[in-house]
Protein backbone atom coordinates (compact mmCIF):
# COMPACT_ATOMS: atom_id res chain seq x y z
CA UNK A 1 0.00 0.00 0.00
CA UNK A 2 3.07 2.44 0.71
CA UNK A 3 4.73 1.51 -2.66
CA UNK A 4 1.77 2.09 -4.68
CA UNK A 5 0.46 5.80 -2.62
CA UNK A 6 4.01 7.01 -3.01
CA UNK A 7 4.36 6.01 -7.08
CA UNK A 8 1.04 7.66 -7.33
CA UNK A 9 2.81 10.95 -5.30
CA UNK A 10 5.88 11.02 -7.28
CA UNK A 11 3.76 10.53 -10.92
CA UNK A 12 1.72 14.19 -9.70
CA UNK A 13 4.74 15.38 -8.81
CA UNK A 14 6.41 14.39 -12.23
CA UNK A 15 3.82 16.05 -13.85
CA UNK A 16 3.58 19.15 -12.66
CA UNK A 17 6.94 19.69 -13.26
CA UNK A 18 6.42 18.56 -17.09
CA UNK A 19 3.92 20.85 -17.57
CA UNK A 20 5.91 24.08 -15.90
CA UNK A 21 6.74 26.66 -18.78
CA UNK A 22 10.62 26.96 -19.95
CA UNK A 23 12.67 30.14 -19.06
CA UNK A 24 13.98 32.63 -21.27
CA UNK A 25 17.64 33.02 -20.61
CA UNK A 26 18.26 36.92 -20.62
CA UNK A 27 21.43 38.56 -21.14
CA UNK A 28 23.30 41.43 -19.93
CA UNK A 29 24.18 42.78 -23.19
CA UNK A 30 21.80 42.51 -26.30
CA UNK A 31 22.54 43.45 -30.17
CA UNK A 32 19.84 44.86 -32.89
CA UNK A 33 20.69 45.09 -35.94
CA UNK A 34 18.37 45.92 -39.49
CA UNK A 35 19.88 42.44 -40.90
CA UNK A 36 18.80 40.36 -37.57
CA UNK A 37 15.76 38.32 -36.88
CA UNK A 38 13.45 38.41 -33.86
CA UNK A 39 13.73 34.45 -33.27
CA UNK A 40 17.52 34.78 -32.76
CA UNK A 41 18.84 35.02 -28.97
CA UNK A 42 20.06 38.67 -29.45
CA UNK A 43 23.83 37.51 -28.93
CA UNK A 44 26.48 39.79 -30.84
CA UNK A 45 26.64 36.79 -33.38
CA UNK A 46 22.30 36.62 -33.59
CA UNK A 47 21.38 39.99 -33.38
CA UNK A 48 17.53 40.76 -33.21
CA UNK A 49 15.39 42.63 -35.52
CA UNK A 50 13.12 44.86 -33.16
CA UNK A 51 14.05 46.99 -30.07
CA UNK A 52 11.19 45.16 -28.19
CA UNK A 53 12.65 41.65 -28.59
CA UNK A 54 15.81 43.13 -27.19
CA UNK A 55 14.34 44.76 -24.34
CA UNK A 56 12.79 41.39 -23.68
CA UNK A 57 15.64 39.26 -23.15
CA UNK A 58 17.70 42.11 -21.37
CA UNK A 59 18.27 41.85 -17.72
CA UNK A 60 16.63 44.80 -15.98
CA UNK A 61 20.71 46.50 -15.57
CA UNK A 62 21.69 45.34 -19.08
CA UNK A 63 22.54 47.03 -22.38
CA UNK A 64 21.16 47.01 -25.63
CA UNK A 65 23.90 47.76 -28.43
CA UNK A 66 22.76 48.92 -32.05
CA UNK A 67 25.12 47.12 -34.72
CA UNK A 68 24.02 49.19 -37.54
CA UNK A 69 22.07 52.29 -38.86
CA UNK A 70 18.83 50.94 -40.51
CA UNK A 71 17.65 52.86 -43.85
CA UNK A 72 15.21 54.89 -43.26
CA UNK A 73 11.90 55.58 -45.69
CA UNK A 74 11.56 59.31 -47.63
Amino acid sequence: MITRSTSILISIVLGFCLSAAPAYAQLARTFVSSFGNDANDCSRAAPCRTFQRAHDGTLSQGEITVLDPAATAP
